[in-house]
Formats: C-alpha cells, sequence, structure tokens
C-alpha cells in the first residue's frame, strides 16, 4: 500500500500526525491520525503504524518550508488574497507572514521535514495550510468559523468516526491531501512553490506548496 503522511507542528501536546492511504481517486482513507509533542516523536508515532509492505510516498507539512529573501512570500500573499476575495476576514491571521510565526511551527516544521528526508531521501514534502484550505474549498466562510468544520465535511477525506470531531486529525488529513496533490496533480490544485524567486530551504527538492483553488 502507498502511504502519505500529515503533519501539523503545535508545540507540546499539539503536534499533530497521520498517515493516509494514498490513490488515484478521492476519498482518501486516513488510517490513523495522533497527537504528540514534537518532531519526533511525531515520526516515530506514523512510522509504528506502518505495515509490511507499505511505501511511504510524499508527506505534508502545516509550516513554512522555504524562505525568500525578500521577506514576504509570493505563495502567502496568492493564497491570502483569494481566501480574503471569499470573505476571510483576518487573511493575515490564516496565512502568516513567515517573519511573525512562533517558534513551534517555524522550527518544528523545518524539523520533521528533516527527518523525513533522513529516514526517505528522495520524499516529496508539500506544505500546507489547513485552514486556507478550508476557505478556498468553500467549506469555511464568514458564516461557518474554520473551527466549525469537522473532518466529516471534507468529501476529499474519509476517516473512521472516532476522528471525525478532532481538529488536529482534520488539519493533519488536509496536510496529507496536499502530499496527495504534489504526487497526483489533480486538477484545481496548483503548486505555488515555484512561483518564487531565489526560494531558500534547508530541505532538498522535491518540495512544494499544493493549494486548491487559487
Amino acid at each position: 500500500m502507498q502511504i502519505l503522511l500529515g503533519f501539523d507542528p503545535g508545540g507540546e501536546d499539539g503536534f499533530g500526525w497521520c498517515v493516509v492511504e494514498d490513490g488515484p481517486t478521492l476519498p482518501l482513507r486516513i488510517r490513523v491520525a495522533g497527537v504528540v509533542d514534537n518532531a519526533s516523536d511525531a515520526l516515530a508515532a506514523a512510522q509504528q503504524t506502518l505495515r509490511p509492505g507499505d511505501r511511504v510516498l510524499a508527506a505534508g507539512v502545516d509550516a513554512p518550508l522555504f524562505w525568500v529573501p525578500a521577506g514576504d512570500r509570493v505563495a502567502d500573499r496568492t493564497v491570502r488574497d483569494s481566501a480574503r476575495d471569499l470573505g476571510l476576514p483576518s487573511p493575515w491571521g490564516t496565512v502568516q507572514k513567515v517573519n511573525s510565526l512562533r517558534g513551534a511551527c517555524l522550527v518544528q516544521g523545518i524539523m520533521i521535514g528533516e527527518l523525513l528526508r533522513r529516514k526517505w531521501h528522495k520524499l516529496a514534502i508539500s506544505e500546507a495550510h489547513p485552514k486556507a484550505f478550508l476557505w478556498l474549498a468553500r467549506k469555511a466562510s464568514p458564516t461557518r468559523h474554520h473551527l466549525n468544520v469537522e473532518l466529516a465535511a471534507i468529501p476529499q477525506l474519509s476517516a473512521p468516526p472516532s476522528m471525525l470531531a478532532v481538529e488536529h486529525h482534520r488539519d493533519v488529513a488536509i496536510a496529507a491531501l496536499s502530499a496527495w496533490a504534489m504526487v497526483h496533480h489533480p486538477q484545481g490544485w496548483r503548486d505555488l512553490y515555484i512561483n518564487e524567486a531565489g526560494a531558500y530551504s534547508p530541505l532538498a527538492q522535491p518540495l512544494g506548496y499544493w493549494m486548491l483553488g487559487v
């Protein structure tokens, strides 16, 4: 079975992870998800659920994975503008400037990327923004806060009932969905990383920033 991984760095007792079964069509089936303290524990937890014959194909991470010399990234501005046009009242809070992000997201996101590459050297890794995805997928709106959008409302994903009401499970699954888009290049998704001039990342290629509806 080909596998996608999703990660949502969030500090102690807030680092989400998931294992998703890949396929050419949607919905993708979430096998398992959980929350731990840090990048090392997240990768270990995901690995422990892998079965004989599983092959990890790609991973999505809800954190910045690259920087640009000019500061703000073209990809972030594109996502903010698209979400703002749909009524998101605070796009700057949802997709923040890299210089303003807190340490857990900035450091632990790169750390999980580095750990993934140590384990699987040529693993495709996509940056993801789950809350922006909810707006661009028309699931969140001015009348429906993203916190009220449960996993069950996302038709691209399928999960056991125990996962449906947990925000971390939803966000890591969307991160894995971004990884799926990086592998399969479905219609309606676009890689925003390729628009950046002089982008720098400590992570080697392949690297992307796959987003729906921009």
